[in-house]
């Protein structure tokens, strides 16, 4: 008979964390396309189309997702644009309950019973610790407030994270950057401004000029507002008109 020493290897060791979490993401995507493949057959043979329609929502988003050049046809790759099919979710469980509810078996009535009740305590338990989460966009909270205070209508960055000032804004301040400005127009409004903002991450230097489009700005004589994240000072217009 032959013995073996254990293993000093973990389940850890063998497969990692990311791989694991991935396949359980996988495993609920497939949960998902096979509920709404199976709530889709019923639709068909009764004929309801909008109920064909959301059943079809899943199963378009995976095909899209396998074909799109972006993501290669991985699924990791996209899992945020599964979100459109989650939204749907919710409509073919409730029609799951409502036809379990239509059977002349007890068990699957309380079957559709107990499968809402999960949901309903799923939900409120999700809601619950959303609440508790850190506000993300606290620091861009707290720029935007700084910078409307300071009657600012015009702010560049370096990063995308423009736009996010100009949506807390409210669509007072423009934001651009030197990237992601899809917007030609909000460019041109930035550059015609008589001052901007330049708002830089916390630690770096402000450079003594710069460009948008061929408006040349200059650092300005005011002081530089420090932030918990962010930096920002304001650039005026060299020309001055």
């Amino acid at each position: 008979m032959l013995i073996r020493r254990p293993t000093d290897l973990t389940y850890a060791d063998v497969t990692p964390k990311s791989v694991y979490t991935q396949r359980r993401e996988f495993l609920r995507a497939m949960g998902i396309a096979g509920v709404a493949a199976f709530a889709g057959v019923a639709a068909w043979r009764r004929r309801e189309l909008a109920l064909l329609a959301l059943c079809l929502v899943p199963l378009v988003h995976l095909v899209l997702i396998g074909l799109s050049a972006q993501t290669a046809g991985g699924y990791y790759t996209a899992r945020r644009y599964w979100f459109a099919s989650l939204l749907v979710l919710p409509l073919l469980l409730a029609n799951l309950v409502v036809v379990a509810e239509g059977t002349r078996h007890g068990a699957v009535r309380w079957g559709g019973r107990l499968l809402a009740g999960l949901v309903l305590v799923g939900s409120v338990a999700t809601q619950a610790r959303m609440l508790c989460l850190p506000d993300e966009l606290g620091d861009y909270r707290l720029l935007t407030r700084d910078l409307s205070t300071s009657g600012e209508r015009g702010v560049w960055m370096p990063t995308w994270n423009a736009w996010v000032v100009a949506a807390l804004s409210g669509g007072t301040i423009d934001g651009v950057s030197n990237h992601y400005n899809r917007r030609p127009e909000v460019v041109e409004r930035v550059a015609l401004q008589d001052h901007i903002a330049v708002v830089l991450p916390a630690g770096m230097d402000f450079p003594p000029g710069f460009r948008i489009l061929d408006r040349v700005f200059t650092l300005g004589r005011g002081p530089v507002h420090r932030l918990e994240r962010w930096s920002w000072s304001s650039y005026d217009r060299a020309d001055g008109r």
